[in-house]
């Protein structure tokens, strides 16, 4: 469970088949106190259509990842130097109702 903080308005962004996607980045708190963890992940299609507001309850469903890069020197790889970056995406994304509606 956690708690949405901020969310990017969706742009669409080609795919590699040549079809396009949306895609938005979300930044949720994990429930509790201040302070707890925070991660800014990436929203795919309709996730990415959804809109949340900050302070919505949401449950997630969260893949990391992480891929190495090969920063470049003049234009080419430097594959003595691998960095390596943390990918988040969101897999599934649930908004809770907290009044004892529906959940939506």
């Amino acid at each position: 469970m956690f708690k949405v903080i901020a969310q990017t308005q969706p742009v669409a962004v080609q795919k590699q088949d040549g079809s396009s996607i949306q895609k938005a980045t979300i930044v949720i708190q994990e429930l509790g106190g201040k302070y707890d963890n925070s991660f800014a992940a990436t929203l795919l299609g309709n996730n990415a259509t959804t809109k949340f507001t900050p302070g919505d309850v949401v449950w997630a469903a969260l893949r990391f990842q992480a891929k190495d890069y090969h920063p470049k020197v003049n234009g080419v790889a430097d594959a003595s130097k691998t960095e390596y970056l943390q990918d988040i995406m969101v897999q599934e994304i649930v908004k809770m109702a907290l009044d004892n509606t529906e959940i939506f």
